[in-house]
């Protein structure tokens, strides 16, 4: 476990890179453009909703455990990564997002990207009474943004049906929480619940394949720091103001079907997660639209 470990690390710091406060990169979110182009507060406060909503989208932590558990003695460290949809076309991208030297405080970066990806390394222990704890820190690709994650799994019933009706397929509740640190404008936390669904099929005696289903309801809790906000003057440059961004509170409902396979201990795992409902949570804050996204999970991982 120990080189493997050292192995999933190593390849995690080669990709994730350090990111450091003197080089912006593209990626990284800016609200300070959003009142640019000289539009109301509504309008504003409209952009930094539709960003928050789908960056904590984009970083909700991933589909990629199965119902069944551990187990009192098991463990699980894998190097896991999300690709997900977002609307980099937009203007909310594009006046909330750094971008390259050629950027401008009027038109942002034109190049916004249209998908959000990034990696995390999990690792998940196994606890008596069908418990599993996990716990990940992650990075966002050409981003100085990193993503800590937390994750509760409970088994339902596994392990009681020996005989008929066995095959009947496992069933687990999953709750979880990431958080978003390396941007000090912002605070964004995702918390959420899952019921998982599956099913392991041996295949070879060797082979385990197993198709899961996540039903799964998240949370985007998102506020603004106070930020020096640029807005046009009469004379066609911009004069800067003191600005509190609504809060963001929306949440979303997804399915994400996926599989894992298992070889030895070795094993792979991915899914596909789609909404099927979202919107605004109720709360207190301007009303707004939240965006349907998509997002891929892929994952490697040791289990013992």
């Amino acid at each position: 476990m120990t080189r493997a470990a050292h192995v999933l690390v190593a390849v995690f710091i080669t990709l994730a890179g350090v990111p450091s406060g003197a080089f912006a990169k593209d990626m990284d979110i800016t609200t300070h453009r959003f009142f640019a182009d000289g539009v109301t507060d509504e309008v504003a406060n409209q952009r930094f909703a539709n960003v928050m909503t789908q960056l904590g989208a984009a970083l909700e932590p991933l589909a990629l455990t199965p119902a069944n558990t551990l187990g009192m003695s098991g463990f699980y460290f894998g190097f896991e990564t999300g690709i997900s949809k977002i609307d980099g076309g937009q203007d909310y991208w594009q006046l909330g997002t750094q971008g390259n030297q050629n950027a401008t405080d009027t038109a942002g970066n034109t190049f916004a990207q249209d998908k959000l990806i990034y990696s995390r390394a999990m690792f998940r222990k196994g606890f008596p009474f069908g418990v599993d704890l996990g716990i990940g820190v992650g990075h966002v690709y050409n981003s100085s943004l990193f993503v800590w994650s937390g994750d509760i799994k409970i088994g339902l019933f596994e392990g009681w049906v020996r005989k008929w009706p066995a095959f009947l397929p496992n069933f687990a509740l999953h709750g979880f929480v990431s958080a978003v640190t390396g941007d000090r404008q912002f605070t964004l936390t995702v918390p959420g619940g899952a019921l998982v669904v599956s099913r392991p099929i041996v295949l070879g005696s060797t082979f385990i394949f197993t198709p899961m289903l996540h039903v799964r309801m998240s949370w985007t809790v998102a506020d603004s720091a106070v930020v020096n906000v640029l807005s046009p003057s009469g004379g066609g440059g911009f004069d800067t103001q003191r600005y509190v961004y609504d809060h963001v509170r929306a949440h979303r409902v997804r399915l994400a079907p996926g599989f894992e396979f298992r070889y030895q201990r070795f094993q792979l795992s991915g899914a596909f997660l789609i909404d099927v409902a979202g919107g605004p949570s109720g709360l207190p804050g301007e009303p707004y639209a939240t965006a349907s996204q998509w997002r891929v999970d892929v994952g490697v991982g040791v289990n013992y």
